[in-house]
């Protein structure tokens, strides 16, 4: 590889290996590139040890060919160890999530079982459930589509069941998909389907206990409601059903956001 530095503009071609041992276990090392013929036979023979598996062949190598330029993950800068240790960390939790997945959907029938037995569900299940639910409900909010019938299940499930709801990140993720949901609503304000999902959204809320940031919501709430209200309210009263279902919806809404147009 060429490095150039941005400060001296000074470039130097540099060969390197690296070898990941699991974790966060990371050895290589990096010299001035000599010429091809070095660069060949070291790739070589670190090559062949490598695909016999022979690991600590390998690590040997890498410190004959790289001499006192031998390096590990804590010879980076801090930012740097952060960044590889985040994607370390993103492989661990998949590898963890998938694992504990497999338990809930093995186990739940017995869960469900204590559960109507009225017997206390031993500690590790409810450790299985708080993960499982905290990390679908996550999951669902972050979606591009929001599923209300998804959300309202995964609500019933958390109700249902004696687990800690991680509130300070859900109470993220909910004000997050709540402006975006008013944004959408106010875009479209007099169509029903918004009004639906928006309601939707704000009842599986408060069934989870949530605090979203509301100041948004309550105030473009209060700027469409002034700006249509009173004309969707005529057609109600002319007997228009569309217009009746709208002002329900929106009327419960307001009661979730403690708005109300006069």
């Amino acid at each position: 590889v060429r490095v150039q530095s941005d400060v001296t503009m000074e470039d130097e071609t540099i060969s390197f290996a690296a070898l990941h041992l699991g974790d966060h276990n990371i050895v290589g090392g990096a010299r001035t590139f000599v010429n091809d013929e070095t660069y060949d036979r070291s790739r070589t023979e670190l090559m062949d040890v490598f695909t016999r598996s022979a690991v600590s062949e390998t690590i040997r190598l890498l410190d004959e060919h790289f001499t006192d330029h031998s390096y590990s993950l804590w010879h980076l800068f801090r930012d740097e160890q952060r960044g590889i240790l985040d994607m370390l960390l993103d492989e661990s939790l998949q590898e963890i999530e998938t694992s504990i997945r497999q338990i809930y959907e093995r186990h739940y029938p017995v869960m469900k079982a204590i559960e109507g037995m009225r017997m206390t569900l031993p500690p590790y299940f409810s450790m299985v459930l708080e993960f499982v639910l905290n990390n679908d409900i996550r999951a669902a909010l972050e979606r591009d589509e929001l599923d209300i019938d998804e959300l309202m299940d995964l609500v019933e499930k958390a109700q249902r069941w004696p687990v800690k709801i991680d509130r300070s990140m859900l109470n993220f993720l909910a004000s997050q998909r709540l402006d975006s949901l008013v944004q959408y609503w106010s875009e479209h304000s007099r169509e029903i389907e918004p009004l639906q999902i928006l309601a939707g959204a704000l009842k599986a809320f408060a069934g989870l206990a949530l605090d979203p940031d509301l100041w948004k919501a309550q105030i473009v709430y209060f700027q469409v409601g002034k700006r249509i209200v009173e004309d969707v309210r005529t057609k109600a009263e002319a007997g228009d059903d569309r217009a009746r279902e709208w002002l329900t919806l929106f009327d419960d809404i307001g009661s979730h956001l403690r708005v109300k147009i006069e």
